[in-house]
């Protein structure tokens, strides 16, 4: 009787694992593997919150996707100066598809008045909800921009 529940045992699972064979016409993807790309575009803004003559202590850096997404996309901004703010213009950005030419979305940064004078290292992200991706953008801070 063992001998007998083991081979069909070994028999069901032999039928299974040829029924979880994919035919030709299915594609198969690792879970996890993004079918996007965030787009590394360098970008380096000056901001001069406390010069009198300009008004300038908000930036706006786009974000770049190559590639094709089922599911909307969410971006944002991390790793700010002290007492900033960050808000997008688009997200959640909707299922589809892009060269990575244009941007998707745009996302600001506000630095307030007392943000130290400096050169900051930002990630701008993007995600799925399964996959998220960073590339570092630049913003200084400064007493006047004349530079840029």
């Amino acid at each position: 009787m063992n001998m007998k529940r083991s081979i069909t045992l070994l028999v069901g699972v032999l039928l299974l694992t040829v029924l979880m064979i994919p035919g030709p016409d299915v594609k198969v993807t690792a879970q996890g593997t993004a079918t996007w790309q965030l787009v590394n575009t360098p970008e380096n803004v000056c901001l001069a919150p406390r010069d009198p003559t300009v008004n300038r202590s908000t930036a706006y850096y786009k974000t770049f996707v190559r590639g094709r997404w089922s599911k909307p996309l969410t971006d944002g901004m991390t790793k700010l100066p002290f007492h900033s703010s960050t808000w997008t213009y688009y997200s959640p950005i909707a299922p589809g598809s892009s060269d990575g030419t244009n941007p998707v979305d745009y996302v600001a940064v506000h630095v307030n008045t007392d943000t130290p004078a400096g050169t900051y290292t930002l990630s701008l992200w993007a995600s799925d909800g399964t996959s998220r991706q960073s590339v570092p953008v630049t913003v200084v801070v400064a007493e006047h921009c004349n530079r840029y």
